[in-house]
C-alpha cells in the first residue's frame, strides 16, 4: 500500500498541458527565466510525466547545457 500523499492539483508545479507551450516559448526566445528553470529542475520525476514530457525536459536540459538556451533573471 502506498502511504505517500500526493499534492493537491493547485500545489503541483508542472502540468502536462503547459510543457509544450513553455518549451516552444523558451526555444523561440533562446532563454528561460531562473524561476522557470528551478521549477523544471525540482519537478518530481515520477510516473506523472509522459514520454513526451520527459523528452521536452531532456531537450531543455540539453539546450541549457550546450548554451543554446540562456538562464536569465
Amino acid at each position: 500500500m502506498n502511504t505517500t500523499k500526493q499534492a493537491p492539483l493547485e500545489e503541483q508545479t508542472l502540468s502536462r498541458c503547459c510543457l509544450a507551450p513553455l518549451f516552444a516559448d523558451i526555444m523561440c526566445k533562446g532563454q528561460i527565466s531562473l524561476s522557470d528553470w528551478r521549477e523544471l529542475m525540482t519537478a518530481p520525476w515520477d510516473n506523472s510525466f509522459t514520454s513526451n514530457d520527459e523528452a521536452i525536459l531532456m531537450r531543455l536540459i540539453y539546450g541549457v547545457h550546450r548554451g543554446l538556451v540562456k538562464v536569465v533573471d
